[in-house]
């Protein structure tokens, strides 16, 4: 089982190869979301699947992560640049407390133990989301940016 820092890592890696696919190779995918809900769904769901996997396997989601995100980078590349710092929070977070479960599940820890802290990182991912999101009208374009 890969570390939480390197899980984090690799997950910054999947986040750009979707960024990048979904901007060379594929069309990007429309949503019907606003993009601060997009976020806020993305990390939420990042948070509780990386959990699901305990942290085996949670750095793929950012792949995906990205592939929905990476639409965005034409229009607004500061977005999507600042998308992932809530999703490795939240892959971060559900990855911890993926392997305190599996510690529970073998006896040696107990996962309502340190439930405060899971739901912290929860709420500091949903609350940067947020923050992200909203300033999305705000974000420069990236031609003044170049």
């Amino acid at each position: 089982m890969p570390g939480k820092i390197a899980n984090t890592l690799l997950g910054i890696v999947f986040y750009t190869i979707g960024v990048i696919l979904v901007n060379y190779v594929f069309e990007p995918v429309s949503t019907q979301f606003l993009p601060y809900v997009e976020l806020t769904l993305l990390t939420v769901g990042v948070f509780f699947l990386s959990g699901f996997f305990f942290g085996k396997y949670a750095s793929i989601l950012l792949f995906f992560s990205g592939i929905i995100l990476g639409g965005f980078a034409k229009t607004n590349a500061v977005f999507v640049a600042l998308a992932f710092l809530p999703l490795i929070i939240a892959l971060f977070g559900g990855s911890t407390m993926g392997q305190m479960a599996y510690l529970d599940l073998t006896g040696k820890r107990n996962l309502f133990e340190y439930k405060l802290d899971y739901a912290a990182f929860l709420i500091i991912a949903v609350l940067v989301a947020l923050a992200i999101g909203f300033g999305f009208d705000f974000y420069p374009p990236i031609g003044t940016l170049i």
